[in-house]
């Protein structure tokens, strides 16, 4: 919740928690009401932008028309999002890095309040996507699990 921190990485191998962790995390916020809205995107291996503009797309109630290109759904996701006071984008299952800009996502920062989060196996999809912070998740002990 730290202003100053935009984008948050949570990376490891699969199967560690990951995504159990960002359902808890994303619960609990909508629960405290700390977002305008929670945006949850699964993303996947074969990253496709235009199914990542649509699925984006859908979750705020914007429609695309078919003849829209990338660059001017790119626009309408942009101006949709930014309509917004405050969100969370939850990215899950990134393997690949991508731009912010080319799918339409507005930028992280202090003045307009948006976050987003992310989870990849991969510190190098974090560090290409210019997280703020990134969590390693650790494996529980057999105990523990």
């Amino acid at each position: 919740m730290d202003a100053k921190i935009g984008m948050v990485g949570v990376y490891r191998m699969g199967g560690v928690g990951k995504t159990t962790i960002m359902i808890n995390i994303n619960n609990r916020l909508k629960d405290a009401k700390l977002f305008q809205s929670i945006i949850w995107v699964t993303v996947s291996e074969d990253l496709n932008l235009k199914r990542l503009q649509t699925d984006n797309a859908k979750k705020v109630e914007l429609d695309f028309k078919e003849d829209d290109n990338e660059v001017s759904r790119a626009a309408a996701l942009h101006e949709a999002l930014m309509n917004r006071q405050k969100f969370l984008l939850i990215l899950d299952d990134m393997w690949k890095s991508f731009s912010l800009k080319q799918v339409g996502i507005p930028e992280p920062s202090e003045e307009n309040g948006y976050k987003i989060a992310l989870t990849s196996r991969s510190l190098d999809v974090c560090h290409g996507m210019k997280t703020d912070k990134n969590i390693k998740v650790e494996e529980l002990s057999k105990e523990e699990a």
